[in-house]
């Protein structure tokens, strides 16, 4: 059965009588240790990521980078006329206990109300299967980023218990390093630019929108790291004695020239092939419920 003849209530009655098994599973998930400065909890973890998505159909295998691997996973479908390329990371921020407040970052807790308001802790077998979508799930990684790697695999798992077969041929790359900065993750992307040739890349990494609505984000963003030295003297000098002038106070001088008050960038060429948005790309921007104020 395709997709165009699923029933999707039948899905969603499906994905209910499995609530409990698809949470457990994601406690698994999240009970490993996959901090990015832990190499051997990575690949672990890599490798755990592996056997979960041969067990729901997918061909999948840990790939090198030359730092802590990525895995890559595919569903391809012969007759499908598009690829979709998934993006996810399974590595997570370092989580000292001390900034949780449970007895583990690593020991999923459900609460029926946040922690910082103090809801109790409760364990996955206190919580009836109907009251389970009540609750919140804490542990490090829980929504950046395996909580999306587990939707999407739990997504397949029902598709292919109800005999419903995509209409896209599906990859996935999960990034080992994105905590860090995916150090090497650029130059495996550009040496398996094959492998991972698609019609169109969906991130599956970001904040909910304050509206509560599902988001598709057209773009990603970015960063760039620099190192800036500046040298005024080139040995320790008296204040008493000397005058030289301030490195802080340049350094300030040089930051403010960078940009207007207004936050207007004066980077010279900084714009030199940016692609401006469209009037109908402007129209759109405009019409989302963004209040600055609160943001």
């Amino acid at each position: 059965m395709t997709t165009d003849q699923a029933d999707w209530g039948g899905f969603e009655q499906a994905i209910a009588a499995r609530r409990r098994p698809i949470m457990e599973g994601l406690a698994r998930f999240l009970r490993l240790d996959t901090v990015s400065q832990n190499p051997a909890g990575v690949r672990a973890g890599a490798e755990w990521l592996v056997h979960a998505m041969q067990a729901r159909g997918l061909t999948a295998q840990v790939m090198e980078t030359g730092g802590n691997p990525a895995v890559y996973g595919s569903l391809l479908l012969p007759a499908a006329a598009r690829t979709v390329l998934i993006y996810c990371h399974y590595d997570v921020k370092p989580a000292t206990p001390a900034g949780w407040l449970q007895p583990s970052p690593f020991e999923p807790v459900l609460r029926a109300g946040t922690a910082e308001e103090g809801a109790p802790i409760l364990g996955l077998a206190d919580v009836p299967d109907d009251r389970l979508p009540q609750h919140r799930l804490y542990a490090r990684g829980a929504s950046d980023d395996k909580g999306p790697i587990w939707a999407h695999l739990t997504a397949l798992e029902v598709m292919r218990a109800q005999g419903l077969s995509p209409r896209v041929a599906l990859k996935f790359i999960f990034d080992g390093e994105e905590e860090m900065g995916s150090t090497n993750f650029g130059t495996f992307t550009e040496q398996h630019r094959d492998l991972l040739a698609a019609d169109v890349v969906l991130v599956m990494d970001g904040p909910k929108d304050a509206s509560g609505r599902p988001t598709v984000a057209f773009g990603a963003r970015g960063i760039l790291s620099l190192e800036l030295t500046l040298e005024s003297a080139r040995r320790d000098v008296h204040s008493g004695n000397f005058s030289v002038p301030n490195p802080a106070w340049r350094l300030i001088g040089l930051l403010a020239s960078m940009a207007a008050p207004d936050g207007t960038p004066l980077v010279e060429g900084l714009e030199d092939g940016v692609v401006p948005p469209t009037p109908a790309e402007r129209d759109l921007m405009g019409r989302i419920p963004l209040d600055p104020r609160s943001d």
